[in-house]
């Protein structure tokens, strides 16, 4: 499970790192904050495949189904298992046509001690920016027409680093995979050989800020619905 992570770079480093011009990044993101605990149902920003080109968008965290009567749904699912979206008919399309990269610089487990929880956070031994493997969907809202797009994060089995802290963990991309995952001529085969977990010897673990939590004040129900 991936259920909180961090984006702390400036917009231009962000830029930087994806090379988008300055009025597509503009429009994309002119709502951006800097945010050290993204939480579900928050904004994210992705990068998406549009007319062969890369470009960001700014998207819900939370899956919402293009067939859902409502944006708040039971079904909002913040992560998809890798060894299921093959088979799962809310993702097996997506799979197929809606990939996306969410970008992040680290991301929170939870260790146990006691009846408390210490948040631990997992980032790039140079602290570089990295991408989540995700999906996103599109809904329409029958009352305004108003069109949400909402991804989910996509995990797999633990590394060396991760799995004394927790059983799963986000499938990071490589580098050099990213554009592979979003490519849409690509076929699905193709991209579980991507899902996997990531070069434990790249990644460094630091207890941190003991006021993250894994569900904030309230348990929200979204944040459980997970695959």
């Amino acid at each position: 499970m991936c259920g909180r992570f961090t984006l702390t770079a400036a917009l231009k480093t962000i830029q930087g790192r994806f090379d988008f011009d300055d009025n597509i990044m503009e429009a994309a993101a002119g709502n951006y904050r800097p945010n050290r605990n993204v939480s579900p149902t928050q904004s994210v920003l992705t990068v998406i495949n549009a007319e062969g080109r890369s470009r960001p968008a700014l998207m819900r965290w939370g899956l919402v189904p293009s067939w859902s009567k409502q944006e708040k749904t039971d079904y909002a699912l913040i992560n998809a298992r890798a060894e299921t979206l093959a088979v799962k008919p809310m993702f097996r399309p997506l799979i197929a046509r809606n990939r996306c990269l969410i970008i992040a610089d680290g991301f929170y487990e939870f260790r146990a001690e006691g009846k408390k929880k210490i948040p631990v956070r997992f980032s790039m031994s140079d602290d570089s920016l990295f991408t989540f493997a995700g999906l996103y969907e599109r809904w329409k809202d029958p009352m305004s027409g108003n069109m949400i797009l909402s991804c989910t994060i996509i995990t797999t089995e633990p590394n060396e680093i991760v799995k004394p802290i927790h059983n799963r963990m986000p499938v990071i991309l490589r580098r050099e995979d990213e554009c592979r995952w979003l490519d849409s001529s690509a076929n699905t085969v193709d991209m579980a050989a991507l899902l996997v977990p990531f070069d434990h010897l790249r990644m460094r673990a630091e207890d941190t800020d003991p006021q993250i939590t894994a569900y904030g004040k309230k348990k929200k129900k979204d944040d459980l619905q997970l695959f």
